[in-house]
């Protein structure tokens, strides 16, 4: 989609897609730790976050910048320094927000860190969602329910109330794109299905067939989506109920994930965040 709009009209819907799966593998992991341990290590979770995702983050925002400053125009520079910073400190989307961007206008000057937002995001969830989780396991222990079912409705609700508020709230404001409220009912997808995994008693043959409907979805949302459409709103359930009925065929002999894990899928798949990393600032400076 960056590089060819007038072909992947939609293929910004990438980005949904990664916030369900990431939804899905966060809590699957902090759900795990607290029926295995009894308990959640949130300074532990964290760490291991920041060793994974700071490091190359930090060198791409500082190549970038210098990049900016050597090539890009000097009446730049500032936007520039004022979207590193909010890079930096995982509230590029609100950055985003405050400047009323407009991601999907193609006349539009984008820096070379404008694609932080969706990390942020993902950064602000890794933030919030374990302490949610944290005080369900506390209220489960409490209350005695499982940690499961006291979990389901905390992601049940986010779910509903950031669906609606993406459809009817927002109106299709451009920045709307970028906000928080409007993107947390898609890691509530994934989050959600994560929670309910056990308890899913799907036929194999139904797994492999709700599989195979996802990724249609999936790949039909890159070329039929476009912009002028509301983004996101009702329109993105359909990449984002896609992704989780992939995620439903999971490694059964004959679902779609058997073909996403041939190479060389898999190697884009192993590389993917240093590709969302550097392709971005690449492309602007070009």
């Amino acid at each position: 989609f960056h590089l060819w709009p007038e072909i992947f009209k939609g293929g910004f819907v990438g980005v949904d897609a990664f916030f369900v799966i990431s939804g899905f593998l966060i809590t699957s992991l902090l759900i795990a730790e607290i029926e295995q341990t009894g308990r959640l290590d949130l300074a532990d979770f964290w760490s291991r976050r920041l060793r994974r995702l700071l490091p190359a983050a930090t060198v791409v925002l500082l190549v970038s910048l210098y990049l900016a400053l050597r090539f890009i125009p000097e009446t730049e520079w500032i936007n520039t320094a004022k979207q590193v910073l909010g890079s930096a400190l995982y509230v590029q989307n609100w950055v985003l927000v405050t400047q009323s961007v407009d991601y999907l206008a193609r006349e539009s000057s984008a820096t070379v860190v404008q694609h932080y937002w969706s990390l942020s995001i993902e950064e602000q969830f890794y933030f919030a969602w374990p302490v949610i989780i944290f005080l369900c396991a506390w209220l489960s222990r409490k209350s005695g329910f499982a940690i499961r079912s006291v979990t389901a409705i905390y992601a049940a609700a986010i779910f509903v109330t950031s669906l609606l508020w993406s459809i009817f709230a927002t109106r299709g404001a451009p920045e709307a794109y970028f906000t928080t409220t409007t993107r947390a009912w898609e890691l509530a997808i994934g989050a959600t299905l994560a929670i309910l995994w056990p308890r899913i008693a799907l036929p194999r043959a139904a797994r492999i067939g709700l599989s195979w409907l996802g990724f249609a979805l999936l790949v039909a949302s890159a070329f039929l989506i476009r912009q002028g459409i509301a983004f996101p709103g009702w329109i993105a359930t359909l990449p984002t109920f896609g992704t989780a009925f992939m995620i439903l065929g999971n490694q059964l002999p004959g679902a779609s994930a058997t073909l996403l894990s041939v190479q060389p899928i898999r190697f884009i798949g192993d590389i993917s965040y240093a590709v969302y990393l550097w392709h971005w600032p690449l492309i602007i400076v070009a």
